[in-house]
């Protein structure tokens, strides 16, 4: 019994605390640093803060903010700024739920929690036309396959009068790994995508020009992260009676010459050279930085003339740089109400918002900020789900910081609703737990004393039983033993013993005395007085 409402106790307390936090998911790429922060200030009086893994593992413990411990396989892996965490070169293992602990005079205090995945980057993926169907000059359908090194994802797509549409919508499917595998059409490119929350990659062929071959080429926009490989393949089979297949960067630099067996020959490298996939005629640029951006194509050489095939405008980005989200400043004009002015700040850029909460409902005032930076990147600020983010991102990268509005305006803002519910729910579960508590220890305690009681009740029945029925002295009321070796030798440490009798009374004298025969006992009982010998 006791131990249940031990266990039961325990469980309330745990589920009662555990309210006072919000775990905030966050998606990491392998390899990258790792900055956890605390979402509010600790409490006064913090004399150091623990950050754990899962709870249980304290992988680093930072002293008054200017010292730290590591624990475990963190050892060189982690640094520390104030009461912030930066974890470096993440791996898959270190994925979990990631807490900091406060510990001041009057106990522990949770005040931050993460839920951390780290995901690796996902294969590559190809798009491949499988069939084009042709009706007439108007219209086509295109049959495509979108394959990673492990699935596939097919789906079809019709095109009439040049519009494009694609039958069923969207094809998406879900890989064993947990990425996403896609299959879309967006302003009549068919774009096959293979994604996870992390990194992605994808490939892309214009529906147009599978249809309508006579209209030439369009130019596909490709946006590659620098230091990564680019793959460029021919939108179509090149004609019958080809002679060579050139590839070009701003139609006029011949970078690789392709025989019609496929054999291929290097005219000028790149900046980190090129690798020929098992695709015919294709190329792939390794390692590309920003200068090998530009226009690529691919030209087919015959007998009647030279035809383009294929154009890329290519764009090398180099990822962009770290962003930080400031809170300025926490107006609060009631208990229920508060503004928050925060700023998204980079190296050399900024922007500045404010959002107003009210009974724990936020809003942007003037809704999302947008800002162009120098390189061409987009600083944002925005709202979702009562979490302020700071983005800043290109094409192929982000940086991003984000702050819970509940913890900027907590010493502002009555408890939620569905908190005072869960409180009070405990209370009452706690209360109700106690007087349970207190209800059996006063039974078990009562039992227990009315069972000595009756003990002490049935001794004196029967000492008082057995004197009834012995033989009687008329001439004496004190005995002694007969034997006296026995007797006390000490008169100064003799003891008188007096039998307990009871004294026949009639009826209406005992209903006069309000007392029965055996409540009266005590009563009855004589003791001669004591005589002490100097």
């Amino acid at each position: 019994m006791r131990s249940c409402v031990v266990l039961l106790f325990a469980s309330l307390l745990t589920l009662c605390e555990a309210q006072g936090t919000i775990v905030t998911p966050v998606f990491v790429l392998k390899g990258r640093d790792l900055l956890l922060k605390l979402h509010a200030d600790p409490p006064e009086g913090v004399s150091y803060v623990d950050w754990k893994i899962n709870k249980t593992v304290t992988l680093l413990r930072i002293v008054q903010s200017t010292k730290s411990e590591v624990y475990g396989s963190f050892t060189g892996r982690v640094e520390f700024e104030k009461f912030s965490v930066i974890l470096k070169n993440v791996q898959e293992v270190d994925s979990g739920v990631y807490s900091a602990v406060a510990g001041t005079d009057a106990g522990d205090k949770l005040v931050s929690e993460y839920k951390v995945t780290v995901q690796g980057p996902v294969s590559p993926v190809e798009l491949i036309v499988g069939r084009v169907d042709s009706s007439s000059s108007e219209s086509c359908d295109l049959h495509v396959t979108c394959r990673t090194h492990a699935h596939i994802s097919s789906s079809t797509f019709r095109c009439v009068d040049r519009v494009c549409s694609q039958e069923g919508g969207e094809r998406s499917q879900v890989t064993t790994s947990g990425a996403s595998l896609q299959v879309y059409l967006l302003n009549n490119v068919i774009i096959c995508n293979h994604s996870n929350q992390v990194h992605r990659t994808q490939d892309l062929i214009p529906a147009e020009q599978l249809c309508y071959p006579s209209t030439g080429t369009i130019v596909t926009p490709v946006f590659v992260l620098k230091g990564r490989d680019l793959l460029l393949k021919l939108h179509a089979d090149p004609p019958e009676g080809v002679l060579c297949v050139d590839w070009k960067i701003n139609k006029t630099v011949d970078l690789v010459r392709f025989k019609p067996s496929g054999e291929e020959t290097v005219l000028r490298n790149s900046t980190g050279g090129f690798e020929f996939p098992e695709n015919k005629f294709s190329v792939t640029l390794k390692n590309v930085q920003e200068v090998d951006s530009g226009v690529y194509s691919a030209e087919v050489r015959t007998l009647q003339g030279n035809k383009l095939l294929t154009e890329y405008e290519v764009t090398v980005q180099g990822p962009v740089s770290p962003v930080v989200l400031i809170v300025d400043r926490v107006d609060s004009s009631s208990s229920e109400s508060c503004d928050l002015h925060v700023t998204c700040r980079t190296h050399n850029s900024n922007i500045s918002s404010t959002f107003r909460c009210s009974k724990r409902v936020c809003s942007q005032e003037g809704g999302e900020r947008l800002e162009v930076t120098t390189s061409g990147a987009s600083l944002q600020v925005h709202l979702l789900n009562n979490l302020i983010i700071c983005n800043h991102n290109n094409k192929v990268h982000r940086t991003h910081d984000f702050k819970t509005t509940e913890h900027l305006c907590d010493v502002h803002a009555d408890p939620p609703s569905h908190l005072v519910w869960v409180i009070a729910s405990c209370t009452a579960a706690l209360t109700l737990i106690l007087i349970v508590v207190l209800s059996v220890w006063l039974y078990n305690d009562r039992r227990r004393r009315i069972g000595s009681r009756r003990s002490v009740d049935n001794v004196i029945y029967e000492a008082a039983q057995d004197e009834t029925s012995a033989p009687q002295n008329p001439t004496n009321d004190v005995t002694y033993s007969s034997d006296e070796t026995s007797a006390p030798q000490n008169p100064t440490n003799d003891v008188t013993y007096s039998s307990v009798k009871f004294h026949a009374r009639s009826p209406q004298a005992a209903a006069a005395t309000g007392r029965n025969q055996s409540e009266s006992l005590y009563a009855e009982v004589k003791k001669p007085g004591r005589s002490f010998n100097d």
